[in-house]
């Protein structure tokens, strides 16, 4: 195998590092994968032989909002704007990539010891945590039960981009490791168990993972799904309307309490949602926003809105939402593999719930996808590639 590194390893290298630091806890909390993004990936989009016209007036169409924003909302304002282009940013580098697929195991390599260091420290903190009450590494704290971080800000942000990896194993080399399925577990993200089970369920109970590759570019299939994933969200959106009716029918039925606890607190964040909606639409700010970190003072709870659209509406206006929202549909229909497909529309639903725009769990699974591509193209590759990686 050629070990020498070509402009395309080294691009792929880049945008590995970036989704690290996307979610390691230090990089995440200050921002720095957001510098990272900047002084990698922007070079990489304009020295491209694949370069057109379309990424460059994209560039200036997001500087124009980040100096827009700028004066409207000072430098919080307008480095809002710039982590949104960067993460749209790395949306248009995969679409424009061509990778060599016998290299991609050597190249993976840091991802993959970075979930296998996350998912052993999970483990350790949740033992150590019930043995003695200290972990190495902080962890998030539901009030039922201690939930492991890993090297990550949040349990949440680990258990999402745990699942990620662990379907994108199975997609593409049919296996994963048990070690990474426990870590979900002793995380104790509820939302990201349920994924990752539904997920399992597909893969082993029905004839998706057994398509033939004919078979999976049919078109029946994507608009089903994409059909599924539009009338959830906007029935999602409804829910607002009828939200009091709920708590109250949670609050009263008689079920499992950890159940009753998860329910309860997710509709109560509803009364967060309508309550700074209602106030940006009563200030007549629905097209810039309100400005970064104006949630947590257009509710009683002193809470971010748990909706990753919700949030960008009322903090940054309904422009951007668009833009943003624009970007995932179109790069959700570029999908051409029924699995990930499916993998980006669950996981758009349930990560609603949290920052996965900005996380980015949804970047992360289009360049998973577009890795899954590279492997499978390759027959040279798939005859000599060595499981010992993922065991």
């Amino acid at each position: 195998m050629n070990i020498v590194i070509s402009k395309s390893d080294l691009k792929l290298l880049c945008l590995e590092v970036f989704f690290i630091l996307s979610f390691a806890y230090i990089t995440y909390a200050s921002n720095i994968y957001i510098v990272w993004g900047i002084i990698t990936l922007i070079p990489i989009l304009f020295f491209t032989k694949r370069n057109n016209i379309i990424p460059f007036l994209f560039t200036i169409c997001f500087f124009f909002f980040v100096f827009l924003y700028y004066v409207l909302y000072g430098i919080e304002g307008g480095f809002r704007i710039l982590k949104t282009y960067t993460i749209c940013l790395t949306f248009i580098i995969l679409s424009q990539s061509k990778q060599e697929a016998e290299k991609i195991q050597i190249l993976l390599k840091p991802l993959h010891y970075f979930m296998t260091l996350s998912a052993w420290i999970v483990c350790i903190d949740f033992v150590l945590y019930w043995g003695g009450g200290h972990t190495i590494m902080n962890f998030t704290s539901s009030g039922l039960m201690p939930r492991p971080n890993g090297l990550m800000e949040d349990s949440n942000f680990y258990s999402y981009l745990m699942v990620c990896y662990i379907m994108y194993l199975k997609y593409t080399y049919g296996k994963s490791t048990k070690l990474f399925i426990i870590s979900i577990f002793l995380s104790g993200s509820f939302s990201a168990i349920m994924i990752l089970l539904l997920l399992l369920f597909f893969y082993k109970r029905t004839t998706i993972n057994n398509l033939s590759q004919r078979m999976q570019k049919w078109k029946v299939w994507r608009i089903l799904i994409i059909m599924s994933v539009l009338i959830i969200h906007l029935s999602y959106y409804m829910i607002l309307e009828y939200k009091n009716q709920i708590i109250d029918y949670i609050e009263a039925v008689d079920m499992n309490p950890l159940l009753k606890v998860k329910a309860a607190s997710m509709f109560h964040r509803f009364e967060s949602q309508e309550i700074a909606i209602h106030e940006i639409n009563k200030s007549g700010k629905y097209f810039f926003g309100g400005g970064p970190g104006i949630t947590r003072t257009l509710n009683d709870r002193d809470m971010n809105l748990h909706n990753t659209y919700y949030q960008m509406y009322v903090e940054i206006g309904g422009v951007m939402l668009f833009i943003v929202a624009f970007f995932l549909f179109y790069y959700m229909l570029d999908i051409k593999n029924v699995s990930f497909l499916l993998l980006f529309g669950i996981m758009s639903l349930f990560g609603n719930m949290l920052e996965v725009f900005y996380a980015p769990v949804l970047s992360f699974i289009y360049f998973l996808y577009k890795l899954n591509g590279h492997v499978t193209s390759s027959k040279k590759f798939s005859d000599n590639f060595s499981y010992n990686m993922y065991e």
